[in-house]
């Protein structure tokens, strides 16, 4: 489900962009304002050495269109690997009731396990257009959150896969206190010889739940044995 909007483009308020205007981007990237505003628009053919020379400018420079091309869609952009497991649907629907009261729809992206976002992702968020993006157990490329920023495109990850950048807003879930309070249960039940399957263990939360799990099998003492084998949600 996705929706598209007419393509216009204007130069950026002069507040916004400290009177930066494409031709200066294009000087300076040495490339023309036809490349440059392919840049801006997302489209495909532009090389990435290219593309990102063009981005650092357009940050450098504080040029952001904040719609200036065409308004934000009354969007919000929800990115998951996979929309198959409660905690996807838990989220899905806290994400569209906070939505619907400040009258937005949501639209969802399912890219895959162990997929990262590509350009064919961008080029979708750049006709789209949403008011704001919510990753979940993504990550994205320098490229992408320059891209993302110059267009006024706020985003914010959820449970990221590994250990996200100080210039990303990040939200985790308290894995390691939940994989605590797991193994805390299964001690309670008076279990000694307990197996657990993890998750992936490339990734954060992944690791941050078997960290807890095992803290609190270590604090019972050599009686308890734990035997882990890894899974991978599916």
């Amino acid at each position: 489900m996705s929706d598209t909007f007419p393509e216009a483009l204007r130069p950026p308020d002069p507040e916004h962009g400290s009177g930066t205007t494409l031709g200066l981007i294009a000087r300076e990237a040495n490339v023309s304002i036809g490349t440059v505003s392919k840049v801006l628009n997302g489209r495909k053919g532009i090389s990435p050495v290219t593309r990102a020379r063009v981005e650092e400018l357009m940050e450098r420079h504080g040029y952001s269109r904040r719609g200036a091309e065409r308004p934000h869609g009354a969007l919000l952009e929800i990115v998951l690997e996979v929309v198959d497991t409660g905690f996807s649907v838990d989220l899905l629907r806290g994400v569209s009731a906070v939505a619907r009261e400040h009258g937005l729809s949501v639209i969802i992206t399912e890219h895959g396990r162990d997929t990262a976002l590509d350009g064919d992702w961008m080029a979708g968020v750049m006709q789209r257009r949403p008011m704001g993006l919510v990753l979940v157990f993504s990550d994205l490329a320098p490229a992408q959150k320059r891209q993302l920023r110059s267009r006024g495109i706020p985003f914010v990850v959820v449970d990221p896969a590994g250990s996200p950048a100080v210039d990303v807003p990040a939200v985790g879930s308290t894995n390691w206190e939940g994989g605590h309070a797991a193994g805390e249960h299964l001690l309670g039940l008076g279990h000694v010889r307990i197996g657990a399957i993890s998750g992936p263990t490339n990734r954060l939360y992944s690791r941050a739940r078997m960290s807890g799990f095992r803290s609190a099998l270590e604090a019972a003492g050599p009686a308890v044995s734990l035997v882990e084998a890894e899974g991978d949600f599916g």
